[in-house]
C-alpha cells in the first residue's frame, strides 16, 4: 500500500501555521474586549488606556475617554510575537488588586479567566 500526498507538506504545515496564528490574534481581541467590558468606569479614562502592543511594550497615556479600537488584522506578523496587553496609568495597579467596587475582583485577571473558561 503506498500513500500519495497531494499537497506538499510545506504548504499544509503553512496553512496550518497562518490558522494557528489567527487563532492567536482572535484571542488577543477577545481579551482585549473582555478587559474592555470589565474597566470600571467614572470618567472613563482608565477604560480608554488599555493598550494592544505586537512585540513591544507602548508606555503612552491617552488622554481623552475615546477606547481605542483593535480590528481583526492587527497582529500581521507571520511569526509569533508576544501580544502585549497594558494600562499605564497610575491607579491601574490599584484597580487590578480590588480598588473598584465596580471591580472588585479587578480586570485583567477577571478577563483572562472568562475568556480561558470560554476555550
Amino acid at each position: 500500500m503506498s500513500i500519495t500526498w497531494t499537497v506538499p507538506l510545506d504548504e499544509m504545515f503553512t496553512e496550518s501555521k497562518k490558522q494557528v496564528l489567527s487563532d492567536y490574534e482572535n484571542l488577543a481581541l477577545e481579551l482585549y474586549n473582555a478587559i474592555i467590558a470589565n474597566s470600571p468606569v467614572d470618567s472613563g479614562r482608565y477604560r480608554a488606556n488599555h493598550i494592544m502592543t505586537v512585540n513591544s511594550q507602548d508606555f503612552s497615556v491617552n488622554n481623552s475617554n475615546t477606547v481605542r479600537l483593535y480590528a481583526k488584522g492587527f497582529y500581521n506578523s507571520k511569526k509569533f510575537l508576544p501580544i502585549i496587553i497594558q494600562n499605564n496609568l497610575p491607579y491601574a495597579y490599584r484597580l487590578e488588586h480590588g480598588w473598584s467596587k465596580q471591580a472588585p475582583k479587578g480586570i485583567y485577571a477577571l478577563s483572562m479567566q472568562q475568556v480561558s473558561n470560554g476555550l
